[in-house]
């Protein structure tokens, strides 16, 4: 990224016919965030895009700053509830679960009918169960999903994840 947008349609339509399908969902997606946010929020999404960037070099801390900041800036830009995610997402490979269950918590409360809404809180779920070892509040959360989200593509998986986690100390 180098801080013009001007060719990265071209780069991208290219890539449609060129690879194999999970390069052109990645293409068809940061198209999208293009499209949605060129025109009414290019500051947001330059933001976005050097956070990602940041993050790419394994310069985390700075990534979710720069993120945090994108989606700060105008909570309006369809891209904020997706930075948000993306600093969540960062914040767990720094190991800070707390800090990524925040920025999740955040995503939701701000943005409870976003496309992210459900993946945010089982990332959360994921959290208390995986690494924080609170099988009480995975369970917790994997409910609320099912409750706030009864319609989510993740609900078959989280009604297993709910029965099995009943079971834990």
């Amino acid at each position: 990224f180098k801080g013009s947008l001007k060719n990265i349609n071209q780069i991208l339509d290219n890539a449609f016919g060129k690879y194999d399908s999970p390069y052109v969902n990645n293409a068809l997606d940061l198209e999208l965030i293009i499209q949605e946010n060129e025109k009414k929020y290019l500051s947001s999404l330059k933001l976005f895009a050097s956070g990602m960037y940041l993050a790419r070099r394994n310069l985390y801390g700075a990534a979710v700053d720069t993120l945090l900041k994108a989606a700060a800036e105008n909570d309006q830009a369809a891209l904020a509830d997706r930075a948000l995610l993306e600093a969540g997402r960062i914040k767990e490979k720094m190991k800070d679960w707390y800090g990524a269950i925040k920025i999740y918590q955040m995503l939701v409360g701000t943005y409870s009918q976003s496309v992210y809404a459900d993946v945010a809180l089982d990332r959360e779920g994921k959290i208390y169960e995986n690494d924080i070892k609170d099988f009480e509040k995975a369970r917790q959360t994997y409910e609320s999903i099912l409750i706030q989200y009864p319609n989510s593509v993740l609900a078959d998986e989280l009604r297993k994840k709910v029965r099995q986690l009943e079971g834990q100390p």
